[in-house]
């Protein structure tokens, strides 16, 4: 129920915190093999300084639509909301942030010339694993 402003600051906040443990969980893994990490948390600014290549990242974005046609379908999401005292506001709120959390990462990766694929639905999940894969040079 808290403004969407506030909502996206404190997100990124906790993202930003987050990140130095990300980052160390990852370079405790074996360096003999390809990872692939996952995760709100790898803002395109705090990944960029980290690549050996800006080729080696790529940033998945919902469309706005996207995101609410598919959250409203998740059962899950009206559970995080339904205390709330309006949870459709509640609900609107949360959309609202990530689609200004989407608008904050696109505008960082465009910045740093990074990759990004809008996810909106009219590609099927193997159309978009094609591109990721082109991009990364994969088989």
């Amino acid at each position: 129920m808290r403004p969407v402003a506030d909502l996206l600051a404190d997100e990124l906040a906790v993202y930003r915190e987050e990140f130095p443990l990300i980052v160390a969980d990852l370079l405790a893994l074996p360096v003999d093999r390809p990872v692939i990490a996952e995760g709100a948390a790898l803002l395109p600014e705090l990944v960029a300084p980290l690549l050996a290549a800006q080729n080696r990242a790529v940033w998945m974005l919902p469309t706005a639509e996207f995101q609410w046609q598919h959250y409203r379908q998740r059962d899950w999401a009206k559970e995080v909301v339904k205390d709330c005292s309006d949870p459709a506001q509640a609900f609107r709120n949360w959309m609202e942030r990530d689609e200004q959390f989407a608008r904050q990462v696109r505008k960082q990766a465009d910045r740093l010339g990074l990759m990004t694929i809008v996810v909106d639905g009219s590609q099927d999940s193997e159309t978009v694993t094609a591109q990721v894969q082109a991009y990364f040079g994969l088989g």
